[in-house]
């Protein structure tokens, strides 16, 4: 049974015959931009399970032989709680932007989803095609013909591509804790996530961001938040080279919160600025 991605892709295809995989790939990811945050807004997140659920999961499991373990069916509810904590995050980041879905058309009814946009294949208008750039040249990273190929050529290069529109970036538990609790500091994760995302996209690069809580190891009091940056495709020498680029434009995004700000929230974005460290996963 061919996935939604793969009927979406052959009906653009079907539709728009004389498209380049680049124009296709462009039309399903903006159609994605538009719908995605929307379906996120709406969506009905399950209540977190409790700590005490965990910790009894955590114990009967380990009654349990090591070789049956691995036919247990689903995620554990550890896993369950940091990815409803993660969505629970991204709404919040949603919260009060609205975006503008009017190009993408009502579908069909499903029931109570019948308010939440789909993504309708139909013809591509290149004047409304959204101009990206891939390359710091400004020119494509990437350039390809016409619509020859098999269909998964179109699939992967859109999954190439949105990987590169939306680099994977995680977050620990306590710095997800944190978001919840301390709204400033969330505005500055926030920040730094936007002009993180903003750079990876300019240079069209593959990386991946973790976000962690660490206890200084001489000062036991002192939390740091520790920003791990990947970049598996750099050889040493880019990755020094980015890595002060990263450096640079995290603290930029800080500076211009710590400018919105007045008072003591001053103060505490300069804490959360000296605690943040950046670090590069080198070879």
């Amino acid at each position: 049974m061919a996935s939604p991605l793969n009927e979406i892709v052959s009906e653009l295809s079907r539709l728009n015959p004389d498209a380049s995989p680049d124009e296709i790939c462009s039309s399903v990811i903006d159609q994605i931009e538009a719908v995605l945050p929307e379906v996120l807004r709406k969506i009905k997140l399950p209540s977190l399970p409790s700590p005490a659920q965990i910790r009894q999961e955590e114990l009967k499991l380990r009654r349990v032989r090591k070789k049956w373990r691995a036919f247990r069916e689903g995620p554990s509810l550890e896993r369950k709680q940091m990815f409803i904590q993660q969505l629970e995050y991204v709404k919040y980041q949603l919260n009060g932007h609205e975006a503008d879905t009017s190009f993408v058309e009502p579908a069909v009814t499903y029931g109570d989803l019948d308010t939440i946009p789909r993504l309708i294949p139909r013809p591509i208008s290149r004047s409304s095609t959204i101009e990206r750039r891939l390359a710091p040249g400004g020119g494509p990273a990437l350039i390809l013909g016409r619509v020859k190929g098999p269909l998964r050529m179109h699939t992967s290069l859109i999954e190439e591509r949105i990987e590169e529109l939306f680099p994977k970036m995680s977050l620990d538990a306590e710095v997800q804790n944190k978001i919840f609790t301390d709204f400033l500091f969330a505005d500055v994760l926030k920040a730094v996530e936007v002009r993180i995302r903003s750079f990876v996209h300019s240079y069209s690069l593959k990386m991946s961001f973790n976000i962690l809580s660490r206890r200084d190891i001489e000062v036991p009091e002192w939390r740091k938040i520790i920003l791990g940056v990947d970049a598996p495709d750099l050889d040493f020498d880019q990755k020094m080279a980015i890595w002060d680029k990263i450096d640079a434009e995290v603290r930029q995004a800080i500076h211009e919160v710590e400018q919105r700000v007045s008072g003591s929230d001053k103060d505490r974005v300069k804490a959360i600025n000296r605690n943040l460290f950046i670090r590069m996963e080198l070879p």
